[in-house]
């Protein structure tokens, strides 16, 4: 278990809780233990109102499911009202979130930029959805099985983590009770946002079943499987056609 402190900042009176200082590793081993600590630390972060803040000077390294961890917790901050601010991010974690392309979504200007109504990052169009405005009841569910012939698709739209992971296996035991061959296609083309609880749902529909993933993916999606090594490891096509072909399934 790699070594994770998160603690409280205190304000003058030493109980007024003002930000959190998280320091040290934030990685697969330890994201839930983070969200817990997040989560148990919310209430009192929401009293006075405000943004919450996170300390991360002393974040010495931080990698996907870390980066999960915190969008999670911007989201759950989101929930409350409140903006999510990482201060003072360390060289490594700040690098990582440029990579991922969501500095904009962490950073300190963030709080700003909301106030002057310049942007709405608790909004989908953070993430790079249509920002059209459509009734938000229009929207495709995140997680859908639709046929095209005998072939089973599989859609992973939006922003999709640890909270959807019932139904996307849900969808992959559709998928092979009414394909029985065992040839399954995914469309990630308009995922956004997922982490590697998604990953190791493909991975084991992979073990068990012929599987194509279609493109083109997003860049915090491609992150995904890059730094996992495992952008070769799945079979990727460039549209539903391209991928049921590739099955050597009729539409």
């Amino acid at each position: 278990m790699t070594e994770l402190a998160v603690e409280p900042i205190l304000g003058d009176d030493g109980a007024t809780v003002l930000g959190l200082s998280v320091r040290g590793v934030l990685d697969h081993d330890n994201a839930e233990e983070f969200l817990e600590a997040f989560r148990a630390a919310l209430p009192h972060l929401r009293e006075a109102g405000g943004d919450v803040r996170i300390d991360c000077a002393d974040v010495h390294s931080c990698d996907y499911a870390g980066l999960s961890a915190l969008l999670m917790a911007r989201r759950e901050a989101a929930e409350t009202g409140a903006q999510l601010i990482l201060e003072r991010q360390s060289p490594q974690l700040a690098a990582l979130l440029a990579v991922g392309g969501v500095s904009d979504l962490l950073s300190p200007g963030e709080a700003a930029d909301a106030e002057d109504g310049e942007q709405d990052f608790g909004s989908d169009q953070a993430f790079g959805s249509d920002p059209g405005g459509g009734d938000p009841g229009d929207e495709p569910p995140e997680v859908a099985v639709t046929w095209h012939g005998p072939v089973p698709v599989i859609t992973l739209a939006g922003q999709v983590d640890l909270d959807r992971v019932e139904d996307i296996t849900a969808a992959f035991a559709e998928a092979r009770e009414g394909a029985p061959q065992g040839r399954t296609v995914v469309d990630l083309s308009r995922l956004e946002f997922a982490d590697s609880t998604t990953l190791h749902v493909l991975l084991q529909a992979r073990a068990a079943s012929e599987l194509v993933l279609v493109g083109p993916l997003r860049p915090q999606v491609r992150l995904l499987f890059q730094v996992t090594d495992l952008i070769e490891v799945f079979h990727f096509a460039d549209g539903l056609d391209p991928a049921i072909g590739s099955l050597g399934l009729a539409p």
